[in-house]
């Protein structure tokens, strides 16, 4: 166990299940403020709980890699949503808004339903430092 991380140049076989941290249980409200939710990449990278409200922007916190660090991360929640609640096109990594938003699968934000929804996002540094959010759903879970 390390919190500073660990590095690996070349090949690395991992020979059983790969784990991942779940944030939250399946009843945690997920509360945008003003329609911004926040997601804190610190804690996990995958989150579940229950939509509150509509979510206009989507804001990743603690994501570090960057200019410096061309790379990616990708960050699953699974939300009990509501059909009167919507999902944002906005996004921003720490506060600042990304050029774009978010790049959805179909080329629209999808429509939230009543059931479960998973929404899937990839946030990609490339060498130069830009970044881009990649986002996909897998609606109405039941």
């Amino acid at each position: 166990t390390t919190s500073a991380g660990v590095q690996v140049h070349g090949k690395l076989d991992l020979e059983g299940p790969v784990y991942e941290k779940v944030k939250n249980d399946f009843t945690t409200s997920l509360s945008p403020v003003v329609g911004v939710l926040d997601i804190d990449a610190s804690q996990s990278t995958v989150f579940v709980g229950a939509l509150a409200a509509s979510v206009t922007t989507w804001n990743f916190t603690n994501i570090t890699v960057g200019a410096n660090d061309p790379n990616a991360i990708t960050i699953t929640l699974l939300i009990d949503s509501n059909s009167l609640y919507s999902y944002g096109d906005a996004v921003s990594i720490d506060g600042t808004a990304v050029t774009g938003g978010i790049r959805w699968s179909g080329g629209i934000a999808p429509t939230s339903t009543n059931n479960e929804d998973i929404l899937t996002f990839t946030i990609v540094y490339d060498e130069s430092g830009n970044v881009r959010v990649y986002g996909t759903a897998t609606l109405n879970y039941s």
